[in-house]
């Protein structure tokens, strides 16, 4: 199951990267999502028999915890002493065999998240390039009111024409245009 996870996504990969180098993103990202949901089918496939794995494994574990309960009771106490020591032995060797059959599943299932989250990240990186080709810069627009921006930095203080135009003049005070304003030698506040 390994090996044809990654095979799946592999030929995905490929033929998104095909798909985006001749301009069309949309059937690329189809692919890579189906791609993904079947790895996700393997997935749920292998949980599937790792459910079947430990249902086994609990029934033989019910089954050696019973052997020889009955009979027992009419035993002495080193027959049943070494009764529960097989069943113990016996115990082990289930929970071995489990533990064995179950590894290379976890090992397939970890092995299915990475090429998901793989196959994933493409798949939005795939997203992100067709947002960009389809956002254009919006034209330079051509502005025709003056720029509100002050003097050079070298303008000393001094009462200058308003920038804002209304007023006749603002009190620029080297650095910034101030909320001083004055209209025929009046002065007044105004904020900028």
């Amino acid at each position: 199951m390994g090996s044809d996870a990654a095979s799946t996504a592999k030929a995905a990969r490929r033929e998104a990267e095909r798909l985006t180098a001749t301009g069309d993103p949309s059937e690329a990202r189809r692919v890579l999502a189906n791609a993904i949901r079947d790895l996700r089918e393997l997935k749920r496939q292998i949980n599937e028999r790792q459910r079947e794995i430990r249902a086994e494994a609990s029934a033989a574990r019910q089954r050696n915890s019973g052997s020889g309960q009955v009979v027992g009771a009419f035993m002495g106490s080193k027959a049943r002493g070494a009764m529960a020591r097989s069943r113990a032995a016996a115990g082990r060797a289930i929970a071995e065999k489990q533990a064995k059959m179950m590894r290379p599943l976890d090992a397939q299932k970890a092995e299915i998240d990475g090429l998901v989250a793989d196959l994933d990240r493409q798949r939005a990186r795939i997203a992100d390039g067709a947002a960009r080709a389809k956002a254009k810069p919006a034209p330079a627009q051509v502005t025709t009111s003056p720029p509100r921006t002050p003097p050079p930095p070298q303008t000393p203080p001094q009462w200058s024409a308003d920038p804002m135009g209304r007023h006749q003049h603002r009190y620029w005070d080297g650095s910034r245009w101030t909320e001083h304003v004055s209209d025929n030698g009046v002065t007044a506040i105004d904020p900028f």
